[in-house]
């Protein structure tokens, strides 16, 4: 028998080494027509509830010459994990973290040029990666079930409630540097780049003292109907929600759009690192100048507005960055909820000043996408009504087939001499 350091749990030692084997197979079967790791990346272990993936790289190829208006250039998955104990569902002390980290996907426009065999190979390349998604969804077979009450449903529900109560309880979920980007050089007089940017998104549950702190400041959810004078409330569980830096983008004529083709997920990994290290930078810059310049200061009015921000920020923003806090209850199924004396869901949300800024080109190059994606919808269904080969093909094949020998006629009368040519052509003249 082996035991884990750090968990007190006494596990036979294949078990572990058995559930990186089901880790791997569920990998090379289902994920990995889509995503590249090294298996000494990827772990699976029962006795210390661990669960990691780390330095996945998209596979390119199978995302590339789809016949859809975008296309995936490539992407990287630094971390995905979860750290998890069976035996701390039956404890208060119990933990669940997932952490993703650095998740990078780089998109681009499907350039076609129309021809029966190339639309052809790209929708064959579409159903099939189509037909690879659908597999890894689980197949369950479909069989109605008549709800049966009584006693024993309510214990059943119960439980399967307080089960829920302890693991959400105990969650926290921690997102980190998620950056989404469209690069697109070849379908506009400009090339342009769009990006959604999220820096940070932080879950963490709360208990009961946690939560009656959480309800004496703001933003907070009580659980039960605003301005409501009776209490109903039966909580299932609380959490806070947090998120910083969300933001979106849309660069018009700059430099450093890497992605005209596919790319390695390493290369996107390196390319995105270096956005983010000149955004970063640039917005220290901003927030340092800001401090110089406090508000009341009588040169900050030429700081304020979007023209001082364009001139320094790394993206042109449509929406800069922006954050919001977030408290959340969810009440357990009763009666009061049936009678919707009180919701399922409270939440609380407080958004920080939204500044959004749009200006003349980016409009224009919105517009442009917008008539992309609709012109290639519009050749897409021109292209069902069209035959495999060209209209002139089927026309000569008919008059072949209608009028065999005259083709084959006209030449040796045209070769034929003797007067009965010259007369012809003498009466042709006259």
């Amino acid at each position: 028998a082996a035991r884990t350091p750090g968990t007190g749990s006494h596990l036979p030692g294949g078990v572990s080494g058995a559930m990186d084997g089901i880790l791997k197979k569920f990998f090379d079967h289902k994920l990995g027509d889509f995503l590249q790791v090294d298996p000494n990346d990827m772990h699976c272990s029962l006795a210390s509830g661990q669960i990691f993936l780390k330095q996945a790289e998209f596979k390119s190829d199978v995302f590339d010459q789809l016949h859809f208006p975008v296309a995936v250039r490539g992407g990287f998955i630094e971390e995905m994990s979860m750290d998890f104990s069976a035996t701390s569902i039956f404890s208060t002390s119990g933990h669940a973290k997932v952490v993703i980290k650095n998740v990078f996907l780089v998109l681009g426009p499907h350039t076609s040029d129309w021809s029966w065999q190339h639309v052809y190979e790209c929708k064959t390349k579409l159903v099939e990666l189509a037909m690879r998604i659908v597999e890894l969804k689980h197949k369950e077979k479909t069989k109605e079930k008549k709800e049966k009450g009584g006693y024993f449903s309510e214990l059943k529900r119960k439980v399967q409630e307080d089960l829920a109560k302890q693991m959400l309880g105990m969650l926290e979920v921690t997102v980190s540097n998620i950056h989404f980007r469209y690069e697109d050089p070849f379908t506009q007089g400009a090339p342009f780049a769009c990006g959604f940017k999220i820096g940070f998104i932080g879950v963490t549950s709360l208990d009961e003292e946690q939560a009656a702190r959480m309800q004496a400041a703001e933003p907070s959810a009580t659980g039960d109907w605003k301005y409501s004078t009776e209490q109903y409330t039966d909580p299932l569980f609380s959490q806070s929600v947090i998120a910083r830096r969300i933001s979106a983008y849309w660069d018009i004529r700059k430099a450093g759009l890497f992605a005209s083709k596919p790319v390695g997920g390493r290369e996107v990994r390196a390319n995105f690192h270096r956005l983010n290290l000149r955004e970063t930078f640039s917005a220290c810059v901003v927030e340092k100048i800001c401090e110089i310049f406090p508000i009341g200061h009588k040169r900050r009015k030429w700081l304020d507005g979007p023209s001082f921000r364009e001139r320094l920020d790394f993206h042109q923003y449509v929406l800069f960055p922006s954050s919001l806090s977030a408290h959340v209850v969810a009440n357990r199924q009763s009666e009061a909820t049936k009678a919707q004396k009180a919701p399922l869901k409270d939440a609380a949300v407080l958004v920080e000043p939204l500044e959004v800024a749009v200006d003349t080109e980016q409009v224009r190059s919105m517009n442009e996408l917008l008539s992309y994606a609709k012109e290639f919808m519009r050749k897409d269904q021109l292209f069902r009504t069209r035959p495999r080969e060209s209209i002139r093909a089927y026309l000569d094949g008919m008059a072949e087939a209608r009028w065999p020998s005259s083709a084959s006629s006209a030449a040796p009368a045209a070769a034929s001499g003797g007067g009965g040519g010259a007369s012809a052509a003498a009466a042709a003249q006259g």
